[in-house]
């Protein structure tokens, strides 16, 4: 009868095991038809008898009484009968959810590896049904949740058991929904029933009455919603403050949450900071296993999360009109289409073809630029291929290929009406299409007229020379003056502004196509340009570092914005027109006053240029792209606030300074040593774990006591970036490799200098001392490894690699070097080198991407900003170093 069907035996079972007619059941479908056609119609024939014994069930007596008094309730009373539900809901999770659930006893393990089966056997239906619903409920019954209520008190004990619940489900995104429903539900004057909510319920719902049936008790509501969770002494923060934090806990750790749940008691209370709502209520849930936390910020600041998902640099963003869909165009080709709200992934649009190569040469097929149409439907987006393409924004099919650039396509417009798209190419022209025929309305010229440059590489070079590099190659570089970079209608739709290469801002009649105005005054390309919400104010973004706005009909200069440290690449106005964001090479957004013309605020948080930035449509939120791959989402409630205080973002526009974790306490605020700049290049612990070694992007190489944190040696070198750094077995001696191809070895008690080793003819990538500290391995960029004796800077042998290796280290004899190729044979094995006692270098962790490990198995997921450029392990304790100069500090148990 099962036809090989899993599926139906697992339904029978449920089927014949759901109530106390277990023989009448068995008998029915035994007596039922015997198919002998395909498994589905086993299936089919299955799932209608369970159906009609659904519609026409037979109750017993005490249930039928049950069931007819809940009838009652449901009928006479719909928002007392949602009460009932929510109340139920909740009492269903209280009693069912816990930490590990599904009894894993593995921080590490991904949802993806565990069976569905084991999920669903932790989460039985009517659980799923209460974790997916009880917020829906709350709003149907237009609860107000007040202080310490039911509600609160349910998610001050199992918030975290909900979200890893959720995780499993691989309903996360649902969550972030829910905690923000519940959070409109506190603002002044919102009234539950307006609150947006699902119109229906699963078939889950089923399973939950049947629980209902057997467990709400004759008591009043309120006494039953009483005794859902046990009131606890303490006098905790407010419902309001907590839902605020819980959603800025979710937002934040959705990532963890959904590829491995379990680390909701990990990295998601690890990471966020110190003053969190959520971290100081469950704080006690942090294992025990991390003896040492990381420093993180005392407080939530304006970026809300972070979106990863393209493999290259992200150059535009867009929120739809609507407010609940944000699109992203990469270098890596797709679109892709995110919910606004809780940061999923919804869709990913292929059309234009092609990846990124490398950083600095662009597929043509990479999309440069996206687009929303003004009634939502449409989304737009332009490509290096020089085509237009139209897609439909809920299904993301291709509606329509537009041609006719000869020259990449670097951004798109549509009118206000939705009638016309316009399009912005570096082959000198503006034309604009009619969104409904695709037909080719007009082809404006006028930005300058050279020849068109080659394009590989192109953009990239532009904005390096841009930036002050000196490199004479990149000086020699001449821009195309035709190249139109951006367009912009304005908001009633009767002009066109343009921006190019040649330093101009261009205003065009967008009916006729006729030139009206050209705006002059910046010194480099044009980039970006935006109209004001109300059409009076033009800004432009530009390679001269600076923001320029017009005022739109006289073409006046009004203010120059001073700020940015290299090229500006987008500019956006908040929807009240009052302020403006801008976005610069130097990886940062920046804030502005539109009257005043003054900087309000610097945020930084992305490793690479920021390309692009967008404000929803009610101005609560900021997106910014980035070359570093992700889309930054910022709270705009806390825009005006006070930014992190350097720990983890920086974002306090100071100097960049070297933030350092230091070991002596094990959870508490940790001394921060700044005022140092430039990144952390390469770490190394001395042998015993007492010192610390850190070389620096501006050349300087710094020796620090673990313990204390207090600053020993501070050894000055050329100003090269330092590549390696490396202490001898006695840590009386430390090797510094720089980007001038040398070595100098240092005495670390007097900080003098006593080698300096040349011979290499590329950059030193690895380096390592003999067990008795008498030679100094070197491996370079040239693809050779070299002895050096440490006493007398000779060379003692040369090893023609082919490869360059990343990795060094002696084997214990002393007589190969092991590599992260293999090993390599030294011929020549000095006479001197004696074994290393193994037990000297214990260590069982190991960090990699975005997890740490310990003895193979993931215990701690790193989150974006928390991910080293290097690292260095003595024992169990991690040092990790970052590109923003900062370098922090966690110890594991062994």
């Amino acid at each position: 009868m099962a036809g090989g069907l899993f599926i139906w035996a697992a339904t029978a079972y449920r089927f014949i095991q759901d109530g106390p007619f277990a023989d009448e059941r068995l008998q029915t479908l035994l007596k039922g038809s015997l198919s002998t056609g395909a498994p589905e119609e086993h299936l089919n024939e299955l799932y209608t008898t369970v159906l009609k014994k659904a519609i026409r069930p037979k109750y017993s007596t005490e249930e039928q009484e049950r069931l007819y008094h809940m009838q009652r309730h449901i009928l006479g009373n719909k928002k007392q009968a949602h009460q009932i539900l929510a109340a139920s809901c909740i009492q269903v999770m209280s009693k069912w959810l816990k930490q590990d659930i599904c009894g894993l006893d593995a921080p590490g393990l991904l949802a993806s590896e565990v069976e569905r089966t084991q999920i669903e056997q932790s989460l039985p239906p009517e659980v799923q049904y209460a974790c997916l619903f009880w917020v829906e409920h709350v709003l149907r019954s237009e609860i107000q949740p007040s202080d310490n209520d039911y509600i609160h008190q349910f998610l001050q004990e199992h918030l975290l058991h909900w979200l890893e619940a959720l995780g499993w489900m691989g309903k996360v995104p649902e969550g972030v929904h829910a905690i923000t429903s519940l959070e409109s539900l506190t603002a002044v004057n919102i009234p539950p029933s307006r609150i947006n909510r699902s119109k229906t319920f699963p078939k889950k719902f089923q399973h939950m009455l049947k629980w209902i049936s057997g467990s709400v008790p004759s008591a009043s509501i309120p006494a039953y919603q009483r005794q859902v969770v046990h009131a606890t002494e303490r006098n905790p923060p407010g419902f309001s403050d907590f839902i605020y934090d819980a959603k800025r806990f979710i937002l934040y750790n959705r990532p963890a949450i959904e590829q491995a749940p379990l680390q909701t008691y990990w990295s998601c209370l690890i990471f966020v900071p110190t003053t969190s709502v959520i971290r100081k209520q469950f704080e006690g849930r942090i294992s025990g296993e991390i003896l040492q936390l990381p420093r993180v910020s005392e407080k939530w600041n304006a970026l809300l999360q972070t979106l990863e998902g393209h493999s290259g640099p992200v150059t535009s963003v867009a929120f739809s009109p609507d407010g609940k869909t944000l699109a992203s165009a990469s270098w890596d080709g797709p679109i892709r289409l995110w919910d606004a709200r809780s940061g999923a992934a919804l869709q990913t649009l292929e059309g234009h073809g092609g990846a990124m190569l490398q950083k600095f040469k662009v597929d043509n097929g990479a999309a440069t630029a996206v687009a929303f149409s003004p009634d939502n439907k449409t989304l737009a987006s332009v490509s290096w291929d020089g085509t237009v393409r139209r897609w439909d924004a809920g299904s993301g099919a291709a509606l329509q290929t537009l041609e006719g650039h000869s020259g990449p396509v670097m951004s798109v417009a549509f009118s206000p009406d939705g009638k016309t798209l316009a399009s912005a190419s570096w082959d000198g022209t503006l034309r604009l299409w009619d969104t409904g025929s695709g037909a080719a309305l007009q082809t404006l010229k006028g930005h300058g007229d050279a020849a068109l440059p080659t394009l590989k590489g192109y953009w990239v070079a532009a904005l390096q020379k841009l930036d002050g590099d000196e490199d004479p190659a990149l000086q020699t570089l001449e821009f195309d003056e035709r190249c139109v970079t951006a367009v912009a209608f304005s908001p009633d739709n009767k002009t066109l502004a343009s921006v190019s290469c040649d330093g101009t801002v261009r205003r065009w009649d967008a009916g006729s196509g006729a030139a009206l105005q050209t705006l002059k005054g910046h010194k480099r390309p044009v980039f970006a340009v935006a109209f004001s919400p109300d059409g009076k104010t033009l800004a432009s973004a530009s390679g001269d570092r600076t923001v320029r706005l017009w005022d739109a009909g006289s073409g006046a200069a009004l203010q120059m914005l001073k700020g940015h440290k290299c090229p500006v690449l987008s500019v956006a106005f908040s929807p009240d027109g009052k302020t403006l964001a801008s976005a610069s090479v130097d990886r940062t957004v920046r804030r502005w006053d539109t009257g005043s013309g003054a900087a309000l605020q610097t945020l930084k948080g992305h490793s690479d240029t920021v390309s692009a930035v967008a404000f929803s449509p009610d101005g609560k939120t900021l997106a910014s792209a980035s070359w570093d791959g992700t889309v930054l989402r910022w709270d705009g409630k806390m825009l005006a606030s006070a930014p992190w205080d350097g720990a983890v973002l920086q974002w306090d526009a100071g100097s960049g300074a070297a933030l350092l974790r230091l070991m002596g306490h094990k959870r508490g605020a940790l001394k921060i040593l700044r005022g140092y700049k430039g990144a952390v290049m390469a770490m190394a612990f001395s042998l015993d774990g007492k010192m610390l070694a850190s070389g620096w992007e501006d050349g300087t190489v710094r020796l620090w006591d673990a313990g204390s944190g207090a600053v020993l040696q501070m050894l000055k070198r050329n100003g090269y970036d330092v590549t390696a750094v490396a202490f001898s077995p006695d840590g009386k001696t430390l090797a510094s490799a720089s980007g001038d191809r040398t070595v100098r070895l240092w005495d670390t008690g007097s900080g003098a200098a006593l080698q300096r080793l040349k011979g290499h003819s590329g950059t030193i990538t690895a380096m390592a001392f003999s067990p008795d500290g008498k030679t100094l391995a070197l491996a370079s960029g040239d693809g050779t490894a070299r002895l050096w004796d440490a006493g007398s800077g000779a060379v003692l042998q040369t090893l023609e690699v082919g490869a360059v290796l990343e990795t060094l280290s002696f084997s214990n004899d002393g007589t190969s070097l092991q590599t992260n190729r293999g090993s390599l044979p030294i011929l020549q094995t000095p006479s001197n080198i004696t074994p290393v006692i193994s037990s000297q270098l214990p260590s069982s962790i190991f960090v990699q991407d975005q997890w740490v490990s310990r003895r193979t198995e993931r215990i701690l997921w790193l989150p974006l900003e928390h991910r080293p450029s290097r690292i260095a392990v003595y024992g169990g304790v991690v040092a990790f170093g970052y590109a923003s100069g900062r370098v922090t500090m966690m110890e594991f148990a062994r």
